[in-house]
């Protein structure tokens, strides 16, 4: 029964991380299991909210959650190969012609990675969770670290449709 328990619990946070529900995503970020893992790893963690934090509220399920996960899969890659002292999140959020622009920036001091770089499955899944909700995601590498950068829009008040979890 506990291992059963164990599995389900394990496969409900893949659909959706609980830390979302209890924290919010900036909290969940800043106060959750990820910046558990960069602190039990020895990295520095810091996130940042910049821009108008009430357009927090416009963003639905489907992009808290890619969002989340994107962040997560970038700090567990800057844990396992990035060999960094620091990782840094920086969320910016805005208006701009009627839609909320979010720009998710995340960087680490670490060694960055190979050119060209080997396409794994976490790398591909962080582009296409901002693919299917219409935005943008580039990785880059230079002698000071790694950086990701993504852009997401969305029309105030519209929710986007057709993305899956």
């Amino acid at each position: 029964a506990r291992s059963m328990r164990n599995t389900l619990g394990g496969l409900l946070e893949a659909l959706h991380p609980a830390a979302l529900d209890e924290l919010g995503l900036y909290g969940a970020l800043d106060r959750g299991p990820i910046r558990a893992m960069m602190e039990d790893a020895g990295i520095e963690f810091t996130v940042e909210l910049v821009g108008e934090a009430r357009l927090l509220e416009q963003l639905d399920e489907m992009m808290r959650v890619a969002i989340y996960r994107v962040v997560q899969e970038a700090a567990t890659n800057v844990v396992r190969h990035a060999r960094a002292g620091r990782c840094r999140v920086r969320m910016r959020l805005g208006r701009r012609s009627g839609q909320l622009w979010l720009f998710l920036d995340v960087r680490d001091d670490g060694r960055g990675f190979p050119v060209p770089l080997r396409r794994g499955q976490g790398l591909q899944g962080m582009q296409d969770r901002f693919r299917t909700l219409g935005g943008h995601l580039r990785l880059s590498s230079g002698g000071s670290g790694m950086r990701l950068h993504g852009l997401l829009r969305l029309p105030l008040g519209a929710e986007p449709d057709g993305y899956q979890p």
